[in-house]
Formats: C-alpha cells, sequence, structure tokens
C-alpha cells in the first residue's frame, strides 16, 4: 500500500484528536467539531474517513479535510496522514509522539478559524 492509500485510510477521527481538534460525539463513529456551521467527521459504510461541512455544501476525505482547513499541500497532508493509515504503526506510537509534536508545531494554526484553542 503506497502513502496515499495509506494516508486515505487514516482515521480521521484520531489525527484530529491527536492534534488537539474538540470533537463532540453524535453517535456511532460520527463526530460534530462544535462552532464550525455542522461540521461532522464520520465513518462511511465502507469503513472510510470522510467530513461534511452542512453549512458549506462541502464535503471529502482524510487527505481534502487537512487541505481545506490548514491550506496544507496534498504531499503534507499525506506526510502527516500516512503514518495514521500504516497498520505496522501503533496508536501508542502516535498518540503524543515526537511525531505528532512535530506536526503540531511545524502546523502553525493548524486548528480552523473558528476554533480558537484545543481542549
Amino acid at each position: 500500500m503506497g502513502n496515499i492509500d495509506l494516508a486515505r485510510s487514516a482515521n480521521l477521527y484520531e489525527v484530529l484528536r491527536d492534534l488537539g481538534w474538540v470533537l463532540e460525539s453524535e453517535g456511532q463513529n460520527n463526530w460534530r467539531i462544535p462552532g464550525n456551521g455542522g461540521l461532522i467527521v464520520y465513518q462511511d459504510e465502507d469503513g472510510r474517513w470522510r467530513w461534511s461541512h452542512f453549512s458549506e455544501g462541502e464535503y471529502g476525505d482524510t487527505i481534502s479535510f487537512l487541505r481545506k482547513f490548514k491550506g496544507m499541500a496534498f504531499s503534507r497532508a499525506i506526510e502527516i496522514l500516512a503514518p495514521y493509515g500504516d497498520p505496522n504503526i501503533s496508536r501508542k506510537d502516535l498518540s503524543g509522539s515526537t511525531y505528532m509534536k512535530s506536526t503540531n508545531s511545524a502546523s502553525t494554526g493548524f486548528l480552523p478559524k473558528k476554533i480558537d484553542t484545543p481542549r
């Protein structure tokens, strides 16, 4: 599996949680990002992670989420997401890891404009 496929299979909920985003459960595999006009992160029936921004009529996958809400280049989004889709990397290795700390410091202002600070 290549890095793009790994990035597309990344658990978007875990990525955002590890980066300090506030997510409120709305049922099984469905989370709202408060204060962002209906911005939802969910896992579809095929197990793929998606997002929908109802007030803007936009939606996409894990890669497009980082591109849309951070303005990241495609290659940077792949770099951040691929480890989350890699079955050879444990959650323990990702959460609170040097990798995520470097991602946070390299991604100044990672949170969307309407969310002031992570929890």
